[in-house]
């Protein structure tokens, strides 16, 4: 028979829910592709893939698998605070969406990184005796 504690329990439901929460931000940031017309003339963040996109065949903006990768690592790296700037907005709808995407992402990393600090500094029951001393 195998037991899972609390505390163990409780770390992967944490991440889990990060996991979660990336996955909705990473399909938000996909949305502004949607929201911006590519026949408007607005050049959108997308477009500065086309370069890096040259000798492939299969284009970032022309595969869903490849899209949702390249926007769950900007939002995985934005919500670490990573922050490497390689993607980024390039108009109105994008900058307010990202806007929204940093400060979901900060008050979700801070709550998520203080529970797990929390549920590891409980985990070692010889310890918890110790202090209750």
């Amino acid at each position: 028979r195998m037991s899972i504690t609390y505390g163990t329990f409780a770390l992967v439901k944490f991440f889990l829910i990060l996991l979660l929460i990336t996955h909705w931000l990473a399909n938000l940031w996909a949305l502004t592709l949607v929201l911006v017309n590519e026949g408007e003339g607005t050049p959108r963040w997308i477009d500065d893939f086309d370069a890096l996109d040259k000798n492939v065949a299969i284009k970032t903006k022309d595969s869903p698998v490849r899209l949702y990768i390249t926007c769950l690592y900007f939002t995985s790296y934005t919500i670490t605070s990573v922050g490497f700037g390689d993607i980024g907005p390039k108009n109105i709808v994008e900058t307010v969406v990202c806007t929204i995407i940093i400060i979901i992402s900060g008050i979700s990393w801070a709550v998520v990184l203080g529970q797990v600090c929390g549920t590891i500094a409980t985990l070692n029951a010889d310890e918890q005796a110790f202090r209750s001393i």
